[in-house]
């Protein structure tokens, strides 16, 4: 509901900048709609999910009843990000994480160190979250819902729940394939790998969600075209990651043994090759938005379907072969050719706005 609510919203802000108010009202509609859904669906399935999960019962209730919290906040943050609002983006998200972790911290200490005081620190730090944006949203709407904004949102939604399933499954594949054909030691030395490659992944995606506002503001614009700015964010992109990456690798391979001690065996060819791999995934978040803006949900959808198929068959064979360092290549490949296929996108759509 998070993810989807939040790339929709975006891509329609600079498009229909009147109607956003309408928009927004009947994009938490949805929201409350789907939530109740989820709550009544999972409340019938509770005993199941708790069974399967090995987690109580309660717990699963309060997962499901946090997931409205995370939408309305996701939602409001993704209106700081696309009017480029940081400093506001930046505190929000420092005060709700902070507010959870010394509720949890406190309860833990000093009530009973147990599941259900992280449990409750995550609960409040969610709460604070949603009651800021209904703040927000309160001083914003002024428009009531409209049906037929509802259904294109719904339209333009729902695919996104199946992107952000792939992506969930290209990024787990590997870690439980080698649980499967390797062994669990081996998923906890590919899993550190993959944790120091992954600042990368944030420094990269942080870079398209900066220059995400721009992109849709110059594709509002009359004789609509991107302005040159996929052009633009590459060559910046490639720039500074290049140098991040020639910086950060070599000092990686210093400080791990400092980090985790001399008797880990810290394995640099999966961190690299994950590192450039996780590079291409944090720019591929912006070439997304060609997709969002053109309403290609449901081809975005099914690119990263088949981009996940792929990831899982390229692991699943080269795993045998190569240990870890095949799943880590299974994941980079995966990445760079969805990334590939997305540039491909803009630059379509780029050529077709222009001979227009």
């Amino acid at each position: 509901m998070s993810v989807g609510g939040m790339v929709v919203i975006q891509s329609i802000y600079f498009r229909a900048k009147k109607q956003l108010s309408s928009y927004l009202a009947s994009s938490i509609i949805n929201s409350l709609i789907v939530w109740s859904i989820l709550c009544v669906s999972c409340y019938l399935a509770a005993d199941f999910l708790s069974l399967r999960l090995g987690i109580p019962v309660a717990a699963v209730m309060i997962a499901i009843a946090l997931s409205l919290a995370s939408a309305l906040q996701g939602l409001y943050q993704s209106l700081l990000q696309i009017m480029e609002q940081a400093t506001k983006y930046f505190r929000l998200l420092l005060f709700v994480n902070a507010t959870g972790f010394v509720t949890s911290l406190i309860l833990i200490v000093w009530v009973a160190p147990s599941l259900y005081s992280r449990i409750a620190g995550i609960l409040i730090g969610a709460l604070v979250g949603a009651l800021i944006a209904i703040s927000y949203f309160r001083s914003q709407l002024n428009l009531t819902p409209s049906s037929r904004k509802m259904k294109e949102l719904l339209f333009l939604g729902a695919p996104i729940i199946l992107h952000s399933s792939a992506m969930l499954m290209i990024a787990q594949t590997d870690k439980l394939l080698i649980a499967s054909l390797l062994d669990l030691t081996q998923v906890g030395m590919y899993g550190v790998s993959a944790q120091f490659a992954g600042i990368l992944a944030v420094l990269a995606s942080g870079m398209s969600m900066a220059y995400l506002p721009m992109l849709y503001r110059r594709l509002a614009m009359p004789n609509s075209n991107d302005g040159g700015s996929a052009h633009a964010f590459l060559k910046t992109c490639i720039l500074v990651m290049g140098v991040m990456l020639i910086i950060y690798i070599p000092s990686v391979n210093y400080l791990a043994p400092l980090i985790l001690g001399s008797s880990f065996t810290f394995e640099v060819v999966p961190f690299v090759i994950l590192a450039i791999g996780t590079v291409a995934f944090g720019i591929y978040y912006f070439f997304t938005g060609y997709f969002f803006y053109y309403k290609k949900t449901s081809f975005l959808a099914a690119l990263t379907v088949c981009v996940a198929i792929i990831n899982f068959i390229i692991s699943y064979t080269l795993i045998p072969i190569y240990g870890i360092n095949g799943a880590a290549l299974g994941t980079s490949i995966s990445y760079v050719i969805a990334l590939s296929v997305a540039i491909l996108f803009s630059y379509i759509k780029h050529t077709d706005e222009e001979s227009d």
